[in-house]
């Protein structure tokens, strides 16, 4: 016990070489940007576009979108990221909401049938914590109404459905490198289109974007030295009351746009080698709790799609009542592990001034929100913080 005291697993990190962070910061080429562009886009496939944050690559599809039709209304899950509300609003735009599917995450399908209509520019698929979602359905149902599908894919960088790429199969999906993302440079974004046209068009209001500010570049190697220690177990228990400062459960407000800069450029291209390996190690520590925590009454937990090879970035967990929610993490970290609500109200209810009261109602969302706990299952995690993880639920809920 006196080690877990010290020793405690955040719920969400990536590892960083301090190495790295000090050849990408003081050494970046002028070229790392169009370097790690054609890593980016062998891997995909597709020309992507780069920008200093996944809200800002997202704008990029949006605001391109939003050039060739006249349609101006958004279509997100009601339980998501908050802010890509914003998002959609600084475009010009108009959110509409659709319920979710607990199953899934994704959206409940017959709602979402009510919703699309021909106001809608696009459909909006999260891949929440990195479970690669089917989209076919959803597909089908856009095209005949003449609407986009955009995929999120910010927390599912590495997942794969079916042997695919998550984020390869919608007009335009957008990826964040942003911190507890599953590769992160503490910012950064990237979008990429199906369609040239639409790539081309992307790229062009890339070229647009404002460099940050100097100071924000200059302080760049103490955020990442810091996220790098806060990454660490042994640092993170020893340093939480630090740590804990950086931690936010306000909304955010106003969000503001930048370029990709070229020293997170080059991080991103010295750790994007590591990626498929943490994306395994990921997989195989959700899928171990998700087996074990599937079986146990009073815990849901979302469903793997069949061919699903998903890189959590972590694992989510619906659990019965508030009470259990909040006895289960003082458990846990006690054990050593530090879990979290990571969305604990829906969207609506994080800004509800977009959204009247009675207009419509998502009652998945509300019932999930505050009780979706999320446990780390990051390379960091060893196979004995697992075995802590499911004996604290077997504790509270039964083998």
């Amino acid at each position: 016990m006196g080690r877990s005291r010290i020793r405690k697993v955040p719920p969400a990190a990536v590892r960083i070489r301090f190495r790295d962070i000090l050849i990408a910061s003081f050494s970046a080429r002028r070229g790392s940007v169009e370097s790690f562009r054609e890593t980016l886009r062998r891997h995909f496939g597709r020309d992507p576009s780069l920008a200093g944050s996944g809200s800002a690559a997202f704008s990029l599809i949006l605001r391109a979108l939003k050039e060739r039709s006249d349609r101006r209304e958004v279509v997100l899950p009601a339980y998501t990221v908050p802010g890509l509300h914003l998002v959609v609003g600084k475009a010009g735009l108009a959110t509409r909401l659709c319920d979710v599917d607990p199953d899934t995450l994704g959206y409940d399908l017959p709602a979402l049938e009510q919703v699309v209509g021909r106001e809608t520019l696009a459909v909006v698929v999260v891949h929440l914590f990195g479970f690669p979602l089917e989209v076919d359905a959803i597909l089908r149902m856009a095209e005949t109404r003449g609407a986009a599908v955009v995929e999120d894919a910010a927390q599912a960088l590495g997942s794969r459905l079916r042997g695919d790429w998550a984020g390869r199969h919608g007009a335009a999906s957008f990826f964040s490198f942003e911190r507890g993302k599953n590769l992160s440079a503490y910012g950064g974004g990237s979008a990429v289109a199906r369609e040239a046209d639409l790539g081309d068009r992307m790229r062009s209001l890339e070229a647009e974007l404002p460099a940050r500010p100097f100071v924000s570049r200059a302080a760049l190697p103490f955020l990442l030295v810091g996220l790098g220690m806060a990454s660490r177990p042994r640092l993170y228990g020893w340093g939480y009351p630090f740590w804990r400062l950086f931690k936010s459960s306000r909304r955010h407000e106003t969000l503001s746009y930048f370029s990709m800069d070229r020293a997170r450029a080059s991080l991103l291209e010295r750790s994007w080698p590591r990626l498929e390996g943490e994306s395994y190690r990921r997989m195989m520590n959700g899928r171990y709790l998700h087996a074990w925590l599937g079986k146990m009454k009073g815990v849901h937990v979302p469903r793997i799609g069949a061919g699903g090879f998903p890189a959590f970035t972590r694992l989510p967990v619906i659990i019965e009542s508030l009470e259990k929610v909040r006895a289960v993490r003082e458990d846990l970290w006690r054990e050593g592990m530090d879990a979290s609500v990571m969305f604990p109200r829906t969207v609506s209810q994080s800004y509800p001034e977009g959204f009247p009261p009675g207009r419509e109602e998502f009652p998945h969302a509300e019932q999930l929100a505050p009780r979706l706990l999320t446990l780390p299952v990051h390379p960091w995690v060893r196979p004995m913080d697992l075995e802590r993880m499911v004996s604290v639920f077997e504790r509270r809920f039964g083998r």
